[in-house]
Protein backbone atom coordinates (compact mmCIF):
# COMPACT_ATOMS: atom_id res chain seq x y z
CA UNK A 1 0.00 0.00 0.00
CA UNK A 2 1.67 3.68 -0.85
CA UNK A 3 1.34 6.12 1.81
CA UNK A 4 0.98 9.67 1.11
CA UNK A 5 4.10 11.71 2.67
CA UNK A 6 2.72 14.15 5.17
CA UNK A 7 5.02 16.81 6.25
CA UNK A 8 4.76 19.78 8.72
CA UNK A 9 2.86 19.75 12.14
CA UNK A 10 -0.46 19.14 12.44
CA UNK A 11 -2.88 22.05 12.09
CA UNK A 12 -6.05 22.14 13.80
CA UNK A 13 -9.10 22.73 11.45
CA UNK A 14 -6.84 22.75 8.35
CA UNK A 15 -9.07 22.99 5.15
CA UNK A 16 -7.96 21.15 1.81
CA UNK A 17 -6.71 22.64 -0.74
CA UNK A 18 -5.69 20.21 -3.85
CA UNK A 19 -2.88 21.78 -6.08
CA UNK A 20 -0.51 20.31 -8.77
CA UNK A 21 2.72 20.95 -9.22
CA UNK A 22 5.95 19.88 -11.33
CA UNK A 23 9.88 19.39 -11.68
CA UNK A 24 10.47 20.79 -15.02
CA UNK A 25 14.25 19.83 -16.27
CA UNK A 26 16.25 21.36 -19.37
CA UNK A 27 19.10 20.14 -21.26
CA UNK A 28 21.60 21.35 -18.49
CA UNK A 29 20.50 19.67 -15.57
CA UNK A 30 18.35 22.81 -13.92
CA UNK A 31 14.79 22.41 -12.41
CA UNK A 32 12.49 25.57 -13.22
CA UNK A 33 11.66 27.00 -9.54
CA UNK A 34 9.44 30.11 -8.93
CA UNK A 35 10.58 32.69 -6.17
CA UNK A 36 7.78 34.20 -4.61
CA UNK A 37 8.19 35.92 -1.05
CA UNK A 38 12.07 34.89 -0.84
CA UNK A 39 11.62 31.05 -0.95
CA UNK A 40 11.79 29.02 -3.78
CA UNK A 41 8.31 26.92 -5.12
CA UNK A 42 8.03 24.23 -7.83
CA UNK A 43 5.73 25.78 -10.41
CA UNK A 44 1.61 24.73 -10.30
CA UNK A 45 -0.30 25.97 -7.63
CA UNK A 46 -4.39 25.45 -6.49
CA UNK A 47 -6.69 22.85 -8.77
CA UNK A 48 -9.70 24.46 -9.60
CA UNK A 49 -13.57 23.25 -9.37
CA UNK A 50 -13.29 20.54 -11.96
CA UNK A 51 -10.45 20.94 -13.12
CA UNK A 52 -7.95 17.42 -14.16
CA UNK A 53 -4.59 17.91 -12.06
CA UNK A 54 -2.69 18.09 -15.87
CA UNK A 55 -4.38 20.78 -16.89
CA UNK A 56 -4.42 22.41 -13.93
CA UNK A 57 -0.40 22.26 -13.80
CA UNK A 58 0.05 23.37 -17.05
CA UNK A 59 -1.92 26.43 -16.49
CA UNK A 60 -0.01 27.31 -13.61
CA UNK A 61 2.97 26.89 -15.48
CA UNK A 62 1.90 29.15 -17.83
CA UNK A 63 0.92 31.64 -16.27
CA UNK A 64 4.12 31.74 -13.20
CA UNK A 65 6.81 31.14 -15.97
CA UNK A 66 5.71 31.69 -19.14
CA UNK A 67 6.83 27.87 -20.48
CA UNK A 68 5.02 25.57 -22.24
CA UNK A 69 5.83 22.12 -20.97
CA UNK A 70 6.01 18.68 -22.93
CA UNK A 71 6.18 14.89 -21.56
CA UNK A 72 4.69 15.56 -18.17
CA UNK A 73 4.16 12.33 -16.14
CA UNK A 74 2.24 12.16 -12.68
CA UNK A 75 5.53 10.98 -9.84
CA UNK A 76 3.04 11.18 -7.10
CA UNK A 77 1.14 13.05 -4.24
CA UNK A 78 2.61 14.42 -1.11
CA UNK A 79 1.11 16.52 1.19
CA UNK A 80 1.75 20.06 3.63
CA UNK A 81 0.13 21.33 6.63
CA UNK A 82 0.94 25.07 6.15
CA UNK A 83 -0.70 28.31 8.09
CA UNK A 84 -1.07 30.57 5.40
CA UNK A 85 -1.78 34.40 5.70
CA UNK A 86 -4.62 34.58 3.29
CA UNK A 87 -6.17 31.30 3.93
CA UNK A 88 -5.92 30.00 7.24
CA UNK A 89 -4.49 26.52 8.31
CA UNK A 90 -4.41 24.48 5.58
CA UNK A 91 -3.53 20.97 4.09
CA UNK A 92 -2.24 21.27 0.48
CA UNK A 93 -2.79 17.67 -1.26
CA UNK A 94 0.16 18.05 -4.18
CA UNK A 95 -0.02 16.06 -6.72
CA UNK A 96 3.00 16.21 -8.43
CA UNK A 97 4.96 15.63 -12.47
CA UNK A 98 8.18 15.61 -13.92
CA UNK A 99 8.73 16.95 -17.34
CA UNK A 100 10.82 18.75 -19.53
CA UNK A 101 10.45 22.82 -21.07
CA UNK A 102 9.63 22.87 -24.51
CA UNK A 103 10.99 24.67 -27.33
CA UNK A 104 8.67 27.17 -27.70
CA UNK A 105 10.28 30.27 -26.36
CA UNK A 106 8.82 31.74 -23.12
CA UNK A 107 5.32 33.87 -23.24
CA UNK A 108 5.59 36.99 -20.78
CA UNK A 109 3.80 36.28 -17.40
CA UNK A 110 1.08 38.75 -15.70
CA UNK A 111 2.68 37.39 -12.67
CA UNK A 112 4.24 40.45 -10.59
CA UNK A 113 4.98 38.40 -6.95
CA UNK A 114 6.61 35.09 -9.23
CA UNK A 115 9.82 35.08 -10.72
CA UNK A 116 10.78 32.22 -12.18
CA UNK A 117 14.22 30.97 -12.79
CA UNK A 118 16.44 28.10 -13.34
CA UNK A 119 18.84 25.87 -10.37
CA UNK A 120 20.31 22.93 -9.77
CA UNK A 121 18.23 20.40 -8.14
CA UNK A 122 20.73 20.46 -4.94
CA UNK A 123 20.41 23.85 -4.18
CA UNK A 124 16.65 23.51 -4.45
CA UNK A 125 16.87 21.24 -1.77
CA UNK A 126 18.97 22.90 0.36
CA UNK A 127 16.83 26.10 0.53
CA UNK A 128 13.73 27.12 2.37
CA UNK A 129 11.56 25.81 -0.26
CA UNK A 130 8.27 24.07 1.51
CA UNK A 131 9.41 19.97 2.46
CA UNK A 132 6.87 18.60 -0.04
CA UNK A 133 8.04 20.56 -3.25
CA UNK A 134 11.43 19.03 -1.74
CA UNK A 135 10.33 15.61 -1.55
CA UNK A 136 8.93 16.18 -5.54
CA UNK A 137 12.27 16.71 -6.71
CA UNK A 138 14.12 13.86 -4.72
CA UNK A 139 11.98 11.88 -6.41
CA UNK A 140 12.18 13.13 -9.85
CA UNK A 141 15.66 12.61 -9.59
CA UNK A 142 14.10 8.81 -10.16
CA UNK A 143 12.99 9.40 -13.07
Amino acid sequence: MNTIPQFGDLLVNAKERPGAYAVIANDLGQILAVIAKNRYHLPGGGIDAGEDPLKAVEREIMEETGYQVDGLQNIGHANQFLDTKDLGPINKLGTYFVGHVSNTPPRPTHEADHAPTWIRPEEFLSSTAHDFHKWAVEKSLEF
